[in-house]
């Protein structure tokens, strides 16, 4: 049967048994068709260290009316591996490094570095 509308539930548990829960609402979804569902979330929280898991629920709820409900939730787990080290910022002048107070000619090269393990 044609659905007008797929909501879907997104739920993330953290390793500290911590859960994020979002919905999004797709387009209508015609009988015998399938969407690639596309989510992003924030790994920035620092609660995702470790393995985490993924649950993705179609028609959360009974949304719209549909005769079975169980092959509507998929399980995933995933793992985020935290950042341990700072990135090392570089700064030169004329291949010098220099300190606060120190002069520079006018027409200098400037050259800026950057190194971080993670890509």
């Amino acid at each position: 049967v044609h659905m007008d509308s797929m909501l879907v539930k997104y739920s993330i548990i953290s390793a500290g048994n911590q859960t994020t829960v979002a919905y999004a609402r797709y387009d209508s979804l015609r009988a015998r068709q399938s969407y690639n569902l596309d989510y992003k979330f924030n790994t920035n929280c620092n609660c995702l260290n470790d393995i985490n898991t993924l649950i993705i629920e179609a028609n959360p709820d009974d949304d719209q009316r549909e005769q079975f409900h169980f092959n509507n939730i998929a399980i995933l787990n995933f793992s985020v591996i935290g950042d341990n080290k700072n990135p090392l910022l570089e700064v030169t002048f004329d291949s010098t490094h220099i300190i606060n107070g120190d002069i520079v000619s006018a027409e200098r090269e400037l050259l800026i570095t950057l190194k971080d393990e993670n890509k």
